[in-house]
């Protein structure tokens, strides 16, 4: 190797050290606030399965992490845009109010699908015909 070879070889190296500090220093002034959205939610107010769901149906748009610290869980996100977090909190709300009412609901379907499939296992006895138009003209009471 000749000495101009090594001069530009060194220059090189140079520019790629100048470029590297830059980069660390551009990304202390930015700080990682910038690069990580994170949001924090109460495990009392939110399921698990509500986050996870949220976190599964955003995975094709945003990278997403779970952890969890006391009685909080954490959402990280890598690569979050202004929208994330209000996209993020509206499939919350929604994965969260769908899991509560399938909770709340889940004897009354387990019922219905019951009777639906074996009608006569379970006896039902009626309490009423709630003034259904429908029954009144089947049994000839019109107005």
């Amino acid at each position: 190797m000749t000495i101009g070879q090594l001069v530009k070889e060194f220059h090189i190296l140079l520019i790629l050290l100048i470029l590297l500090i830059a980069l660390i220093v551009l990304i202390a002034l930015i700080g990682p606030q910038h690069l990580f959205k994170e949001l924090k939610f109460s495990s009392e107010v939110y399921a698990k399965k509500a986050l996870l769901d949220c976190i599964y149906w955003l995975s094709d748009k945003y990278s997403i992490k779970l952890d969890v610290e006391e009685s909080n869980f954490v959402i990280t996100c890598s690569n979050s845009d202004e929208n994330f977090e209000v996209v993020f909190l509206r499939q919350l709300n929604d994965f969260n109010l769908r899991y509560t009412i399938a909770n709340k609901t889940s004897e009354i379907k387990n019922l219905v699908i019951a009777k639906a499939f074996y009608p006569d296992l379970i006896e039902i006895e009626s309490i009423g015909d709630f003034d259904d138009p429908v029954l009144k003209e089947q049994k000839g009471e019109t107005k």
